[in-house]
């Protein structure tokens, strides 16, 4: 399937880079670029990974790092961290390219995402956390924190923002149970998922804005958030 369709890609279109998105398929694409390109035309080929769990495994960096240097001309990384990390695994500086992750300013300059009232004048406090719900995301840590902070300010909301990732629904479960075993039902709120707009509206009218995930690259909710 995904071979046969880059190898049908690469002869129609004969592109001068083939941008690979996940690190499980750069063996392959390397292979199909090989068979089906001539070696003065071949195209370049860009790898990078989203993946932190991968990087913060040693052994699974050290693969990882491999895979890059044979069959990849070219990394992006989201991180100086992690462009260093990989010159350390032994990628040469100049295979690598550091681009973060970016926003929309026009969105978030947007006239309905202002919101200029000092902490004095809120009379509900909102804590948000906008992320995929999923074991990595650290819900659950927000939810322990949130009974912890509702015991001696009552006035004080969570909202949880995201949908269920594909296979954490044992996870979103647990969340649920959580919130109904530390009794905080009616402080913290698993919104769901909700457009963009709704997202930054809800982070511009919060009090704080909370990120407890497990391991990350580079957040891009942080960066929208500041």
């Amino acid at each position: 399937g995904f071979a046969l369709v880059l190898a049908k890609t690469l002869r129609a279109e004969r592109p001068d880079i083939v941008h690979v998105n996940a690190l499980r398929d750069l063996f392959l694409t390397f292979a199909v670029v090989r068979l089906t390109s001539r070696r003065g035309n071949r195209p370049a080929i860009i790898a990078m990974s989203h993946s932190p769990v991968m990087w913060k495994r040693q052994r699974w960096a050290w693969l990882a790092a491999q895979f890059i240097r044979l069959f990849a001309d070219g990394y992006v990384s989201l991180a100086t961290t992690h462009a260093q990390q990989l010159v350390s695994l032994g990628i040469r500086g100049n295979k690598l390219t550091r681009i973060p992750n970016s926003y929309d300013l026009d969105l978030l300059e947007s006239e309905e995402l202002t919101f200029n009232q000092s902490f004095a004048q809120v009379t509900i406090q909102r804590v948000v956390y906008v992320a995929s719900i999923c074991e990595r995301k650290a819900q659950d840590v927000l939810i322990q924190a949130a009974c912890a902070v509702i015991k001696e300010h009552h006035d004080v909301h969570f909202d949880l923002i995201g949908a269920v990732i594909p296979g954490e629904a044992s996870y979103f479960k647990r969340l649920h149970a959580l919130i109904a075993d530390l009794g905080v039902g009616s402080h913290v709120h698993l919104v769901g998922a909700v457009d963009y707009q709704t997202a930054m509206s809800m982070l511009a009218k919060s009090t704080v804005v909370a990120f407890p995930s497990r391991i990350e690259v580079m957040p891009r909710a942080v960066i929208e958030a500041m």
